[in-house]
């Protein structure tokens, strides 16, 4: 057996669909070397990787060389068994092997958006050639079923884990330097949302957060960081909203966080908000979650799988202010003990339930192949 994986980029920038990529990365060698099969995986834009997830003979980044990665592509792929690709970004190098090698089979991690949107006639006839498309939540299924309805029965449902390095943390104490860095004040409740600001992205619910804020300050002492990178656009608006609500002392627009301080960020916190309405799961909820941290989110969305149903926190309607206010104050005042969110994150999302998942459908495969060549 051979395994092929295909990615954009896993190491050289951060964000959910890489995360998923070096997981995917990690799980395809440990489930090469379980079942004695060779793997490599190949990626086009990356420039470095961390060989903790897959040694560096199985793993080459092309750094944007679309053309060599391609051809790579091709020729490891003549003679493989299973095709996983991380992206439908990846359906020309992905056609071209199955039109070479039309035996393999083609599996495609489905994230969210990028497969909601309407496709380029060569990403529409990959979702045809799939073998199976592993979507990371419920809701994504769905989306895809109701866009794509002839994809129905090749569709399962792979949530994504927490990645297989993580360190929980075993004390749930909050950082002085960052309770110092935010000016936070004993006994202030701290908010966190981490993404991106992005004004042309405006489905993460922060403003509607911030929106809710006005009748909350009356009732309890809070602080509302928000962590990511943002453009100028949306930097302008939400200042704008923080003045009109007069939060200005509630509010703190933290920019982007480094990685080795995330932890850190999610212990500082007493809630992790973000009231999405098109997230396709939503890996910081598991994130915060495994962290200790009580967790609110959208009803409409991949966060539902995320938050275990409601198990890890209220859903609630994102555009509602009445119904987020209530949220927040319910996990104010009642907020679960740590130790009780971290295990049910653990649990649910850790990083052997994801592989052996994966493994299990790629050895299903093996067997009706088996059973129709006998």
């Amino acid at each position: 057996m051979k395994i092929l994986i295909l990615n954009l980029v896993a190491f050289s920038h951060m964000g959910g669909v890489e995360k998923v990529s070096r997981i995917l990365a990690k799980a395809g060698y440990d489930i090469a070397r379980e079942l004695g099969a060779s793997i490599m995986n190949l990626s086009m834009y990356d420039t470095n990787h961390d060989s903790r997830y897959c040694p560096s003979e199985f793993y080459k980044g092309f750094g944007k060389d679309t053309f060599k990665f391609i051809w790579n592509a091709i020729n490891q792929g003549r003679n493989a068994e299973f095709l996983i690709l991380t992206h439908i970004n990846l359906a020309l190098p992905a056609l071209l092997i199955k039109f070479i090698n039309p035996s393999v089979k083609i599996f495609l991690i489905a994230h969210g958006i990028e497969i909601w949107a309407p496709l380029t006639k060569i990403q529409a006839r990959l979702l045809k050639s799939c073998y199976k498309i592993l979507a990371v939540s419920k809701y994504t299924k769905k989306r895809i079923g109701d866009t794509y309805p002839s994809t129905k029965k090749k569709i399962d449902v792979l949530n994504n884990c927490l990645d297989p390095f993580y360190v929980p943390a075993t004390t749930f104490e909050k950082p002085e330097y960052l309770q110092k860095r935010y000016g936070i004040k004993e006994g202030e409740k701290v908010m966190i949302t981490l993404c991106r600001l992005v004004s042309t992205e405006k489905y993460k619910g922060y403003d509607t957060v911030i929106e809710s804020l006005a009748e909350l300050k009356k009732d309890f002492r809070l602080k509302y960081v928000l962590l990511g990178k943002y453009d100028d656009v949306e930097y302008s608006r939400l200042s704008s909203i923080i003045e009109q609500e007069c939060l200005q002392e509630q509010v703190i627009l933290a920019g982007f966080v480094k990685d080795e301080e995330l932890a850190d960020h999610f212990l500082l916190g007493d809630l992790f908000i973000m009231p999405s309405v098109k997230e396709g799961f939503g890996i910081v909820f598991i994130e915060a979650a495994a962290s200790g941290m009580p967790v609110i989110a959208g009803n409409k969305d991949g966060s539902v799988d995320a938050m275990l149903d409601g198990r890890l926190g209220p859903l609630v309607e994102p555009f509602d202010k009445n119904d987020i206010r209530k949220a927040i104050a319910s996990v104010f005042h009642n907020p679960p003990h740590p130790k009780t969110q971290q295990y049910l994150a653990l649990n649910h999302f850790n990083y052997t339930t994801y592989k052996d998942k994966l493994k299990s459908a790629m050895l299903e495969v093996e067997r009706i192949t088996a059973n129709v060549n006998s």
